[in-house]
């Protein structure tokens, strides 16, 4: 295809655009409306990852010494358990930094309650272990068992089974939801562009009887099709952009113990694939609604 076709391609479709611009907003206005769902239930789903990761990562694994165990011991324990498979993190909490926890989780309570507790201090030393993956806590859990000096061993396992399956839930719920909304998407869109094509299929017609190969045709509602795709996206973007970083920063004052994803370089970088979606979507819809009308 030579640079003059291209120009001329371009300039048919801007063409045909404003001549049939009613059927032209309103193929735009479907682009948009469907895009704005997708976009809000794939900001939903990338959340509700985002917050399962936020649970998950705040599982651990909390490993208590026996009293009195000499610091070698403590220092070869804390080698071993580093050295397992699945093992991310290993943070060791002495007496008094465990005493200090306790007065962080109890801070409402009356500051009379540690008044024995500093001077004789009976709390155990632990640590604190972080797995790679949730799913690898069980295994984690019983080969730290295995280790004599420690005591006791414990992760909330029915809790911690309850809280997996929920967020396996969700992630499912979610991804099942975009795939959903992206069909319907296509469904739609491609029906809108088949009213506008077909709107104009005498024009078709007429250009297919004198001689003018399918590429020929097709090329200016290709051209079209990304255009209102474009458009529409784009319109889609800045709508969802916007209503985000609102309910970012409702939820951030009002809700601060839901974890959003921050609107900054993440939302961005999903802004040029999400255009590039409509695009397609509007380039696919036009081509499937043209493929009818272009067998005379």
């Amino acid at each position: 295809m030579t640079m003059r076709s291209l120009i001329r391609f371009f300039k048919e479709a801007f063409s045909s655009l404003w001549r049939n611009r009613l059927m032209t907003i309103a193929s735009v206005s479907a682009v948009l409306f469907t895009l704005l769902l997708l976009g809000f239930f794939l900001l939903l789903g990338l959340n509700v990852n985002h917050m399962t990761e936020d649970v998950e990562s705040k599982i651990e694994i909390a490993a208590y010494f026996a009293e009195d165990v000499p610091e070698d011991q403590i220092e070869e324990a804390i080698k071993a358990v580093r050295a397992f498979a699945g093992v991310e993190e290993v943070t060791f909490v002495s007496k008094e930094e465990a005493l200090e926890l306790l007065k962080e989780r109890m801070s409402d309570s009356n500051d009379a309650i540690f008044d024995g507790i500093e001077d004789n201090n009976i709390l155990p030393q632990f640590l604190k272990i972080k797995v790679e993956k949730p799913e690898q806590l069980a295994n984690v859990a019983e080969k730290i068992k295995r280790i004599d000096i420690l005591e006791k061993v414990t992760y909330g396992e029915e809790e911690t089974s309850k809280i997996l399956k929920m967020t396996k839930m969700l992630r499912t719920a979610a991804l099942a939801a975009m795939i959903f909304l992206g069909v319907i998407s296509i469904v739609i869109i491609s029906n809108t562009v088949k009213l506008a094509v077909f709107a104009r299929h005498r024009e078709i017609s007429v250009m297919k009887y004198v001689g003018a190969s399918d590429w020929y045709i097709r090329w200016p509602f290709f051209i079209e099709g990304m255009i209102i795709g474009l458009i529409g996206a784009a319109l889609a973007a800045g709508i969802i952009v916007v209503a985000y970083l609102y309910l970012y920063r409702f939820v951030s004052t009002e809700i601060p113990v839901i974890s959003l994803i921050e609107p900054g370089e993440k939302l961005l970088r999903m802004l040029p694939y999400f255009i590039g979606t409509g695009v397609l979507l509007g380039a696919l819809g036009s081509t499937l609604s043209l493929r009818k009308f272009l067998k005379v």
